[in-house]
């Protein structure tokens, strides 16, 4: 993200004290979100969840219509504190502004780890913006930065092991694709055995100078059983997820 002078801490800023400094930065960091267009808020329900957070929203045809940057009404966060979280919920956006909606909503849904990446790339990113509006030059910002990024890393930190995370992802895929399967053998199957029955189907699966018998129970007995295995990955899938 390009930032100009105007937003950028001169010496005569810098030599301020520190508190004054914060003010300084949050007023100039507030007028580098509103020049991306992003709509900068602060909230009474912002403000009882302690929470701050970034906001993006879609049309039908996934165009971008709204963005958001919302931070509470009242905190008893610091001016250089507030300008730090700003620069967090601004590096969301640096993130996303290259990516397409699906990669996005992947960031931000695909589960404990990739949530814990997308809050890792934003700080990455406020680091930048923060040192782009030369705010690393100033005593005490670095380290006061390191702690609310940490602190902030450790709430999203997933309790599971990487190897385990892998584990569940898989069988949650198998156990779909194997329910897609068993659907899709039984109603190509059930299409087959109507046609050599010579019941009205919409397509006609059977070249009838190759036609062969079929064993209807070998047929109902392999989707049973293709049925009971994912029903035993279905299992093991929600055990799982309670033992987290």
């Amino acid at each position: 993200m390009r930032v100009s002078k105007t937003f950028k801490l001169n010496r005569a800023d810098r030599a301020w004290n520190y508190k004054r400094i914060g003010e300084i930065a949050r007023n100039k960091i507030i007028k580098l979100v509103q020049k991306e267009n992003i709509n900068f808020k602060q909230t009474y329900e912002a403000a009882r969840n302690k929470n701050a957070h970034y906001q993006q929203k879609f049309d039908y045809v996934d165009n971008l219509i709204k963005k958001s940057i919302i931070m509470p009404k009242y905190t008893d966060y610091t001016p250089m504190q507030q300008t730090i979280i700003i620069a967090h919920e601004l590096g969301h956006y640096a993130v996303y502004k290259n990516s397409n909606p699906s990669v996005i909503n992947f960031l931000i849904k695909g589960g404990k780890y990739i949530t814990y990446l997308n809050e890792y790339l934003a700080w990455r990113k406020a680091k930048k913006i923060l040192k782009k509006m030369k705010l690393w030059k100033v005593s005490g910002v670095e380290g006061e930065f390191k702690n609310i990024m940490y602190n902030s890393l450790s709430t999203y930190k997933p309790s599971e092991k990487f190897s385990v995370f892998l584990i569940k992802r898989f069988l949650k895929t198998l156990y779909i694709a194997i329910k897609y399967l068993v659907l899709s053998y039984f109603a190509v199957g059930l299409v087959y055995l109507f046609d050599m029955e010579g019941i009205p189907t919409p397509i006609n699966l059977i070249n009838r100078e190759q036609e062969k018998d079929i064993n209807s129970l070998f047929f109902y007995g392999v989707v049973f059983f293709i049925y009971l295995f994912s029903l035993i990955i279905k299992i093991i899938v929600i055990k799982t997820r309670k033992d987290r």
